[in-house]
């Protein structure tokens, strides 16, 4: 997992580092532990100390010129919470492996040791800004700030009501199978909505996210790999306001209450934590929810295993969610789905779609499993939007399959908004089992087909299509 955070120096200067948090446990042999002066079959589990790298430099400006209250800083235990560049622009800090790992026998060799990788440096006052890959092998680095872009743009609600006290987050796209380091930025809006993000690097691909207490969040995307000049406009972050609530109960198949279960709600632009817990009777109620459709998903851990799912729309009540084991819930799959390549499409069976046979004869068929409430995915589709004459030319159909639970009404709304022109679909009963079938194993996965409808490529990235292609 990336652990990451961004602080603002008096000077405007900001370093952020993107660590990995990886495994050190030092286990003893299998059944020679000691508890209590008697022996346990079980291994126990000693964390050591983690080892300790230090890392030090001097940042610059073009001029040569150093820049001092430089802040550098990182999330994970035992290393400096914070650093800060001197009035000569030096600075030095601690980084450590994390300790996360705890109740396996798997040796310490199992995980590889990894720090920190990357270190982006803004000065926002001047719109400069730096990145630096950490070498394993180096621990002293100069770095030159450099002009960097300037991101405009505006967070309104659906009245168009300006929303000073939003909160934004930076989102960088690292790869094309959904690497994404993603930190707050904090902005000054004014009462109209407008803001400025400055001391962006380019060469890279952008999210950028909105939310605000009262009502939902937005996010919209940019690139930085081919600007004209050092300005962009942003896409409006319209926020829906969360003014709604929806209740109900949840019960077992015997009809009986289920205390103290946790209900989640998920759907994109809905506010981003949503959750609450039944009452000894059952009941629940969750509120500050947006208009539309709402997937809610049911967790009971104690005394026994308890799930279960249902959709439903922002305002309404009496919502009645019946719970069971996730083993009378889910019929049992293999871990590892057999790869479909040199293989028939599958039957399209618990997938609705309206999927004319005419319109694939002759035609390769490229298939992009997703889910709206994943960035990965509909940052997919938007890119392969950028892509359709090309696709066209090369005689391929689009098939877009949504893969969780959802309205129809819900996957059209986001498809009209991104202008999406591809044939959409979803699954709609089964999922782990359709998903298992069609051998998808992460979302956004893509399947492509040669013109008699024979699988040739999955599991590829957006950047690896023209390649695929040329097959």
């Amino acid at each position: 997992m990336w652990a990451r955070r961004g602080f603002v120096g008096n000077s405007g200067v900001v370093i952020v580092l993107f660590i990995l948090n990886v495994l050190v446990i030092n286990s003893r042999p299998a059944g020679s532990s000691v508890s209590s002066g008697r022996t346990s079959s079980r291994a126990l589990q000693v964390m050591e100390e983690p080892p300790v790298r230090i890392i030090t430099g001097i940042v610059k400006d073009e001029k040569g010129q150093p820049v001092k209250d430089a802040f550098i800083t990182a999330s994970i235990p035992y290393i400096d919470k914070e650093t800060v560049t001197d009035s000569e622009g030096k600075f030095r800090f601690r980084t450590a492996i994390s300790l996360v790992q705890t109740g396996t026998t798997r040796s310490p060799s199992s995980f590889p040791l990894q720090e920190v990788k990357r270190m982006f440096v803004r000065q926002k006052e001047r719109n400069l800004a730096a990145e630096v890959e950490l070498d394993d092998k180096k621990d002293d680095y100069e770095i030159t700030l450099r002009p960097g872009v300037v991101f405009s743009g505006m967070v309104f609600d659906v009245n168009g009501v300006g929303i000073p006290k939003a909160n934004l987050s930076l989102g960088i796209w690292m790869s094309d199978r959904g690497n994404i380091c993603a930190f707050e930025e904090p902005t000054k809006i004014d009462s109209k909505g407008n803001f400025e993000i400055r001391a962006i690097l380019q060469g890279h691909r952008y999210f950028i996210s909105a939310s605000a207490d009262g009502y939902g969040e937005k996010s919209v995307q940019t690139n930085t790999n081919e600007i004209i000049n050092e300005h962009i406009n942003l896409e409006p972050l319209v926020l829906n306001i969360a003014n709604l609530s929806v209740s109900g109960v949840v019960v077992d198949q015997n009809d009986q209450p289920i205390f103290n279960a946790r209900i989640f709600a998920s759907v994109y632009g809905q506010p981003s934590i949503q959750q609450t817990r039944t009452n000894a009777k059952g009941e629940f109620t969750l509120e500050k929810i947006c208009a539309g459709q709402i997937s809610l998903d049911v967790r009971k851990e104690v005394p026994q295993s308890l799930v279960g799912r249902a959709s439903v729309k922002a305002g309404d009540t009496g919502i009645k969610i019946v719970v069971s084991s996730p083993n009378l819930t889910r019929r049992p799959v293999s871990r590892q789905p057999v790869s479909l390549v040199n293989k028939p499409l599958p039957a399209f069976d618990n997938i609705y779609v309206n999927f004319p046979a005419e319109q694939s004869k002759d035609k390769r068929v490229l298939i992009c499993f997703w889910d709206i409430e994943q960035w990965p995915s509909r940052n997919l589709i938007i890119e392969l939007t950028k892509q359709v004459q090309k696709l066209t030319e090369n005689n391929v159909v689009v098939l877009l399959i949504h893969t969780s639970e959802i309205s129809q009404d819900e996957i059209e709304k986001w498809t009209k908004e991104y202008n999406i022109p591809f044939i959409s679909g979803r699954i709609i009963r089964d999922y782990d089992r359709t998903m298992f079938n069609w051998s998808v194993r992460v979302r956004p996965w893509l399947v492509l087909t040669d013109k008699n409808h024979v699988i040739t490529a999955e599991g590829f990235s957006i950047n690896e299509l023209d390649e695929k292609l040329k097959d």
